[in-house]
């Protein structure tokens, strides 16, 4: 891709103006005045698409770990004996969304 066609940080400028689009804040956070415990996801998601590991899992260190299981759980959801699978995907659902709290607990307590 240009350089022109990308965005000061590298990500392509289309990604960009799709992120850009969301809405500014998410509903936790309007609520709450709180980060939620996705926050940076996207972005890190953006990054990683970009070919920017180190970058992505600086954002969101548990994105990676996050795709794997969804990706786990969509393939298994697809296979015919997910009976078998069924309890070992909930199980891994589970310790990446675990992860995640811890994550999004140390970024509260970070400031």
């Amino acid at each position: 891709m240009p350089a022109a066609a990308r965005a000061d940080n590298n990500i392509p400028v289309g990604l960009m103006e799709w992120i850009n689009s969301l809405p500014g804040t998410c509903l936790f956070h309007r609520m709450t005045g709180a980060p939620c415990p996705f926050c940076g996801t996207t972005r890190s998601i953006a990054l990683l698409l970009d070919g920017r590991l180190g970058d992505s899992l600086e954002m969101a260190p548990f994105t990676l770990p996050l795709l794997a299981a969804l990706a786990f759980s969509f393939a298994a959801s697809w296979l015919e004996r997910w009976r078998r699978h069924e309890r070992r995907a909930r199980g891994l659902v589970m310790t990446v969304f675990a992860l995640m709290a811890l994550q999004w607990i140390w970024r509260m307590a970070a400031g």
